[in-house]
């Protein structure tokens, strides 16, 4: 259970041990559902054991046995999130974190009312956590603000049915191509925070970052409302770099396919081929790039990430 806790956040943890985040999560939905099935068997196992060898007050057993029993019913409403998940992202991560919070805590007393045990290892373990968790801080605070220079700020356009966002860093950042960031603009949405690739792309590191979404419900909603009623910039802070790159300078010929505005994930591998083939750094010789759009509004939108590119691929007359 205590890799359930490993770090405040998925997209921090992930980036440690270089794994996607994809990949990390179905680690850590399957680490979950394994300690509550382990502690619905300790709870049962408990109840039936009359030699306990817990050390409380006669009410307090009671109350175990009422945690065990929540903790059964909200399992059996785990299956149900996803539905709800959908529709309430921001509300369902939030309670889930609380849910979190509140079963480390109680397992925390739960493991001292034991009596006879040095719990020497669980302070080591707080100590590790604490200091994980204020090390994301203290990078994020990093990133966001440059001594001598306001926080980073977002620009917010619409252009047919696509929201474009270029977001000017407090802190030039290295972004690899395929990597995102966790995009927080509080006059946009207080409590919300929302995933984005980057689409811009350079080898060295960036002053202004660009995002090309697509409208949806929650927060990206209120992106296109507060496009059609605010010009100036506002408030963006951010986390990321997060993510994991491929190495596309590996091979010779690249296949890419994407369809509408999942051209935002393959235009900076794109761009880092065409700059790797232009200056000899990788060994692609052969893009092929399939995109599949609904309507040509999307094509609009995508001009002002792909027209430099094509422009960019001048050697052999772009063969």
């Amino acid at each position: 259970m205590l890799s359930l806790f490993a770090g405040p956040c998925l997209d921090f943890t992930a980036d440690i041990l270089a794994i996607p985040l994809q990949h990390y999560a179905a680690i850590h939905r399957w680490q979950g559902r394994t300690a509550t099935i382990l502690l619905a068997a300790h709870v049962v196992f408990a109840m039936q054991n009359d030699r306990s060898q817990l050390q409380t007050p006669g009410d307090a057993k009671e109350l175990l046995i009422l945690a065990g029993s929540m903790a059964m019913l909200v399992t059996t409403t785990v299956s149900f999130l996803p539905f709800f998940r959908r529709r309430f992202y921001e509300l369902c991560l939030r309670f889930h974190q609380a849910l979190a919070c509140l079963a480390a805590v109680g397992t925390g007393f739960h493991l001292r009312s034991i009596a006879g045990r040095s719990w020497l290892w669980m302070y080591i373990y707080l100590g590790v956590a604490a200091l994980a968790a204020l090390s994301q801080v203290g990078l994020m605070a990093f990133r966001n603000k440059t001594m001598g220079r306001t926080f980073g700020r977002a620009y917010v356009d619409h252009v047919t049915g696509t929201v474009r966002v270029s977001i000017q860093l407090s802190r030039p950042l290295k972004f690899e191509a395929g990597q995102y960031l966790l995009l927080w603009m509080p006059r946009v949405r207080l409590l919300e925070s929302h995933p984005f690739v980057v689409t811009s792309w350079a080898e060295a590191e960036q002053g202004i970052v660009d995002l090309f979404i697509k409208p949806r419900r929650g927060f990206t909603s209120s992106l296109v409302r507060y496009s059609n009623e605010h010009v100036v910039p506002r408030l963006a802070l951010l986390s990321g770099p997060h993510g994991v790159s491929v190495p596309v300078w590996d091979y010779e010929a690249v296949l890419m396919v994407a369809t509408d505005h999942g051209i935002a994930a393959q235009a900076p591998y794109l761009k880092k081929l065409v700059y790797g083939y232009n200056n000899c750094r990788g060994r692609t010789r052969q893009i092929h790039l399939v995109w599949q759009v609904t309507n040509l509004g999307i094509v609009h939108a995508a001009e002002s990430i792909l027209n430099p590119i094509l422009n960019d691929d001048t050697l052999d007359d772009g063969y």
